[in-house]
């Protein structure tokens, strides 16, 4: 727990706040569709009488989900990247 105290000090605020609200963001996602998908799977049984409906459901979902992420990520050439420059913050 020391180490992420330390490197939390060294990094410039802002940085440190995006960070955390995309680590929160990942988890509150995850936790939706932990709670969901028992009960659209519970749905699905009901609707259709057999599992592999909801299963199929879900890993379209899975599917869609890993086609957003490879495509909607943006790559950095590091050679032509810009440092971006940040004002220490206040002690």
């Amino acid at each position: 727990m020391a180490r992420v105290r330390v490197s939390c000090r060294r990094r410039p605020r802002d940085r440190v706040g995006r960070a955390a609200a995309g680590i929160a963001f990942i988890n509150a996602t995850g936790n939706l569709g932990g709670f969901l998908a028992p009960y659209v799977m519970g749905w699905m049984k009901d609707a259709t009488g057999d599992y592999l409906v909801g299963l199929r459901l879900l890993a379209t979902a899975a599917l869609v989900s890993g086609v957003v992420v490879f495509f909607g990520t943006r790559t950095v050439n590091q050679e032509t990247a810009e440092t971006p420059r940040y004002r220490s913050a206040p002690s």
